[in-house]
This record gives structure tokens, sequence and C-alpha cells, in this order.
């Protein structure tokens, strides 16, 4: 029987991956956490950048926007104007369905 793989499975892969790489290369990075809260007064507050990806890394001086998504997962249309933002201003997005896309871009 196959497990399905959640978006966080995915996202701690690729976290783990990336600290693992730390060891050897000069990789910063960071999970950009967003979303919502709720205030004492009841009032609900947006956090985050809108389409930001779940991962930023720097890497031989590039940016990397990482956006996690299960195999069947779609990006919102705020990724997808954020990923054209950032590849116009000279950054890399990566689209990482496994660890193994990551490993791609970021090999031993």
């Amino acid at each position: 029987m196959k497990v399905k793989r959640t978006e966080a499975m995915i996202q701690k892969s690729c976290m783990d991956w990336l600290k693992f790489l730390q060891k050897t290369k000069d990789i910063v990075f960071f999970r950009a956490n967003s979303g919502a809260f709720q205030t004492a007064q009841g009032r609900y507050v947006k956090t985050g950048t809108p389409g930001l990806s779940d991962i930023c890394a720097i890497f031989n001086g590039v940016f990397y926007g990482i956006e996690i998504k299960t195999a069947t997962g779609r990006m919102s249309q705020s990724q997808k104007d954020f990923q054209k933002k950032l590849e116009a201003s000279g950054g890399k997005y990566v689209l990482c369905r496994s660890v193994g896309d990551l490993k791609e871009v970021f090999p031993l």
C-alpha cells in the first residue's frame, strides 16, 4: 500500500535535505510562514506575502523560491504571480513534489 505524501511530509523532507546540505555548502534557507491569526479583540489579521514560496533559499548569490505541492496539488494564482515576479527579478522558482525534485536543483 502506497502512502499518500502530504505537503507537510514533503516539506519536512526538503527542509531536512537543505539542513544536510549546509554541512558542505554555503546555503541559507528558511521556512516562510504565512497565514492568519485572531487578535484578542476577535479581529483576523493576515500575515505574510500572498503567493510567497513555502521555503526561501539563497545559494551562490541566487534567491530560490521553493514551492511544495503534492503529486496532484495546484499552484494558486497568487503563487503563479509570485513566480513570474521572482523570475523576472533574477530569482529561481522550484516546484517540489518530492525531495527528489529539490535534490536535482541542489545536488551534493
